[in-house]
């Protein structure tokens, strides 16, 4: 077998027959796929799976009770699946040219073992003692850690399943806190990454114990991502390792970790935002603050000279006052206090840095003992204060960081000077004043900072590390974690259901928001008598043009709480839109009654009655609101159109006039000439019909508008046969 495609078709059949319990057909099919690896530890482990299912099969034919005879099969099962997933990844790496198949082959060819690299990296700390003490050998020390650092994490994320010991080994580094905090955040990061590559139930358990161990809180936070973006790349596993699921659901029982996962998941849909955020900030932000600074530049070209004149220009205040600029300003500031991603664009072309060649690099928290910014913030200088204190804050993720003191390592002295200059005193006082440098510190320790630095970190590796190709992208994904196993149980609360279901509101994303609000209230206990759930699944549904839900949950609604004018009026729109005149025209007269001038209601009521034929009832509303809008061209369309319908013609034609003479559009035209040609002005009638097919945007449209027409003209008088004699004479 020399195909990769080849290779995952096998793999993915192998996989179907073990989901489908055919585990005599997965045996046979993996045997096969096994054939050419030569690898023995595989193929005695599926010769023990073969001939213990031949004997589970034999006692069964026998009649023999075995208690023990399920959980045997699902262990079956469970094994099958292992050995394909690695002979999966064992075919790949000997033709495949992806970086993970690359790094693993290269690591076959190293003999330093998981042990032994953890105990190099486990005396970083005497090592740094010492160099202190006696040799005074800094930089060598730091650079062998880093090194190793680089070795430890591709060992960790290429290792495809844990062997007992060392799942034995990393159980010691945890419980011993042998590493240092950012080496085991580091750690958290690979085991992550391996983890989406390839699943190991002893990798998933070594994270929840990361998590449960609380501290340090980077690592655990880091872990909680971790352990949910595994359960979410690997739904259809999760039926043959129950202790998972067992195991979260006893840890909530004990910590929050409903809530937890929550604000992850609020997190991660966030950054899924990034992309706009990044088109917002390109095509309207920066532009409208360009603009506006070139606005203010050419006003210096309109002042007076004067000592006397000392009032504003109204100009300046209209600048200073851009409520559009304000808008957008504001809408960014608040994105990012709710922790989306702001500074990616910013960012992006400052990750070609060779920092950033090692993969690892992306996972490591920012640390200031790191050799390309080590010495960079002490804080002799103002500069270098402000720096440290900005690059101890939350605001930037651990990856910008660095990238922000590289891009300053490339800079000369003067020019680093400039760039800090341009911050005035007061930002530099603000910047620097200890109680504010404190509370900034405080926010960047917090959990939701920590998880948000961490999300953004795995964005950027995501989407611009130069292997990016290589790597499943999990924000590509729709994330729907409420619908995937052991997920769905730790987020089975409806409290928190409704909490991520007006998150979604709030964004826009009204199917996710429908399919929430819809397993609500399934089920909804208590809040099945909250009118509000029904409203809002009501509107989500509307936004998604599923008219007939949205009537259906509105009534709802509508029946726990009558009076609501919000339920009446988007009930009576759905009606109208789905041509239920007589059901609308019964909510906007209810609408009426509460607001008899209000001119949309108005509208719409006179708009009911035109489609139910009601001609004369109609023209008294359209009346009505061409006097409260004073001569709106809608009104005049209306009272225009319903007196031809009744054959008031010269009250039609007086208000045809008046439409011409204003800003007409093909309707118009159009319905004018239908005036004309019932009044025997046939002449008129065709010069009005070519201004309308002129008008319209195709000659199809033209004749859908008239063919709608068509029995209003024929009522009207006009023969039927003279009907395509009109139209060939336009043409």
């Amino acid at each position: 077998m020399n195909d990769i495609q080849s290779i995952h078709i096998q793999y993915s059949k192998i996989c179907e027959l073990i989901n489908g319990r055919r585990l005599k057909e997965a045996v046979a099919q993996l045997n096969s796929f096994l054939f050419d690896l030569q690898n023995w530890e595989l193929n005695n482990q599926l010769e023990q799976i073969s001939t213990s299912y031949t004997y589970m099969l034999q006692y069964m034919r026998q009649g023999i009770n075995d208690p023990e005879r399920h959980r045997l099969y699902q262990k079956l099962l469970r094994d099958l699946r292992e050995i394909a997933e690695q002979a999966h990844i064992q075919q790949l790496d000997r033709i495949s040219s992806s970086y993970y198949h690359e790094c693993r082959r290269n690591k076959a060819a190293d003999s330093q073992s998981l042990e032994k690299t953890l105990q190099i990296l486990e005396s970083f700390n005497d090592d740094l003692a010492v160099s202190k003490l006696i040799s005074n050998d800094l930089d060598s020390v730091l650079k062998r850690h880093e090194e190793n650092q680089r070795i430890w994490f591709q060992h960790l994320w290429t290792s495809a399943q844990w062997t007992s010991k060392e799942e034995q080994t990393m159980q010691s580094a945890l419980q011993d806190a042998s590493l240092t905090d950012t080496d085991l955040a580091l750690t958290v990061g690979a085991v992550t990454l391996s983890l989406t590559q390839c699943w190991d139930v002893r990798k998933m358990m070594w994270l929840i114990d990361v998590y449960e161990k609380k501290t340090p809180v980077i690592a655990s936070q880091r872990a909680l991502v971790g352990i949910i973006l595994s359960l979410f790349l690997h739904p259809e596993l999760q039926k043959f390792y129950p202790e998972v699921k067992d195991r979260l659901l006893l840890l909530n029982e004990q910590t929050p970790l409903d809530e937890d996962i929550l604000q992850v998941y609020k997190q991660l849909l966030l950054c899924q935002e990034t992309d706009n955020i990044d088109r917002q900030m390109r095509e309207e932000i920066l532009p409208e603050m360009l603009k506006n600074i070139k606005d203010m530049k050419d006003l210096k070209f309109n002042m007076e000279e004067s000592d006397e004149d000392d009032d504003f220009n109204p100009d300046w205040e209209k600048m200073m006052n851009n409520e559009q600029l304000e808008n957008r300003m504001r809408q960014m500031s608040e994105l990012q206090m709710e922790g989306a991603d702001v500074y990616m664009s910013t960012f992006a072309q400052l990750k070609t840095f060779p920092f950033f060649y090692s993969i690892h690099n992306w996972f490591l928290p920012f640390d200031p003992n790191q050799s390309v910014v080590r010495g960079k913030l002490n804080t002799e200088t103002q500069q270098n204060s402000v720096l440290s204190l900005i690059m101890s804050s939350g605001f930037f993720c651990n990856s910008d960081k660095y990238s922000l003191l590289l891009m300053l390592n490339n800079f000369p002295q003067s020019q680093q000077e400039m760039i800090f200059s341009q911050l005035s005193d007061q930002q530099m006082e603000m910047l620097s004043e200890q109680p504010k440098a404190e509370s900034l510190k405080k926010i960047s320790e917090r959990p939701t900072t920590l998880v948000n630095q961490y999300l953004h970190d795995l964005y950027r590796f995501y989407k611009l590390n130069t292997h990016r190709k290589d790597f499943q992208n999990p924000f590509e994904q729709e994330l729907r974690l409420e619908e995937k196993p052991v997920l769905s149980d730790l987020l089975q609360n409806n409290d928190l259901l409704l909490t991520l279901a007006e998150y979604h509101l709030k964004k826009e994303h009204w199917k996710a928001a429908m399919d929430l609000l819809s397993l609500i209230l399934s089920n909804p206990g208590e809040l099945g008598q909250r009118p509000d759930l029904y409203q809002k699944l009501g509107y989500s549904q509307q936004k998604l043009k599923q008219y007939s839900l949205a009537i259906d949950s509105y009534l709802k609604a509508d029946t726990i709480q009558p009076d609501s004018s919000w339920t009446c009026q988007h009930l009576a729109t759905c009606y109208r839109i789905t041509r239920q005149y007589e059901q609308a025209l019964s909510c906007y007269h209810k609408l009426e009654s509460k607001k008899p001038e209000n001119t949309p209601i108005i509208y719409h009521i006179a708009s009911c009655l035109a489609e139910l034929g009601q001609y004369e009832e109609s023209l008294k509303y359209f009346f009505k609101l061409n006097y409260l809008e004073n001569d709106s061209m809608k009104s005049q369309r209306g009272i225009a159109w319903c007196s031809f319908v009744c054959g008031k013609n010269e009250q039609a034609q007086e208000f045809y006039d008046k439409i011409l003479a204003g800003k007409p559009v093909a309707v118009d035209y159009l319905n004018a000439g239908h005036l004309a040609w019932v009044t025997g002005k046939i002449s008129q009638a065709a010069d009005l019909y070519t201004k309308a097919y002129a008008a319209c945007s195709s000659g199809e449209e033209f004749i859908e508008m008239f063919d709608n027409d068509r029995a209003t003209l024929i009522e009207k008088g006009i023969p039927e046969e003279d009907i395509p004699l009109m139209l060939d004479l336009l043409s």
